[in-house]
């Protein structure tokens, strides 16, 4: 019995050019259920399926979608749907574009990171022998090079495009049962937009600029901002050129130390 996809599929068949890439459990490239079709040559846009691409024998497609894990150094475009799970630092390389959809939820590992990456910035965000006494006291975790690369970055050097909307909000989260205002480091922006999302419990959010910066116009607006140990926005190194734009987000609890 065909799925409602497949006959759909028939119907526009000769306006789809691009063949589907085969995975493992893909029949052929006229694959067009849920549980195989690759979202590179998705004619309907259905989420990926999963982090691999590889969905399992007899996986439901929402089985699939949480499955979908990310980590790592990503050279290609990407398109984030569903549930995402980080389990370790996601650097997209310059000139890359990660799209994520509206009503993705991005999960990321507490207090761990499978990469073990990460340095502390030199200048405005290192912390002083000074700061650090405090945030102890203040019973945090200080940034130095143990946290950092123990803690989850999503560092996007190319390009963000991540736009929810009111009604279906783009979510960046912690998977810790009981979440904490740094259980991961940062998500850090050198171009492009996020809007309509919900960023908590890391340590901040970061714009960059600088020459490697493409427009130099990153957008942060329409967010709400909470549980961020060190602030909500931090701005880095900006050159003059650079103008981002921050508005209309909601921030709280954000600034503890």
């Amino acid at each position: 019995e065909k799925t409602e996809q497949i006959e759909e599929a028939e119907e526009v068949e000769g306006e789809i050019e691009k063949e589907c890439e085969v995975k493992e459990d893909c029949p052929d490239k006229t694959c067009f259920t849920k549980d195989c079709i690759d979202y590179n040559c998705s004619y309907f846009q259905i989420i990926p399926c999963c982090g691999n691409g590889i969905c399992e024998t007899e996986e439901t497609y929402k089985e699939c979608a949480e499955d979908c894990i990310k980590s790592g150094v990503f050279n290609k475009d990407e398109v984030w749907g569903g549930t995402i799970h980080v389990t370790g630092d996601v650097r997209v390389k310059e000139g890359v574009t990660l799209t994520i959809l509206p009503g993705t939820k991005v999960i990321v590992t507490a207090h761990q990171d499978d990469q073990h990456g990460g340095e502390v910035d030199p200048g405005l965000e290192a912390e002083s022998p000074e700061a650090i006494a405090i945030t102890l006291k203040a019973g945090y975790p200080p940034k130095d090079d143990e946290y950092v690369k123990s803690h989850v970055t999503i560092e996007i050097k190319g390009t963000l495009n991540a736009i929810g909307t009111q009604e279906n909000r783009i979510i960046f989260t912690s998977d810790n049962a009981s979440p904490t205002t740094y259980d991961w480091y940062r998500l850090r922006i050198w171009d492009g937009n996020l809007e309509y999302a919900v960023v908590e419990y890391a340590r901040m959010i970061t714009i960059e600029g600088g020459p490697q910066a493409l427009n130099k116009n990153v957008k942060i607006s329409n967010n709400i901002i909470r549980h961020m140990l060190e602030g909500a926005i931090s701005i880095g190194f900006l050159d003059k050129t650079a103008s981002p734009i921050i508005s209309n987000n909601e921030i709280y609890d954000c600034g503890n130390e």
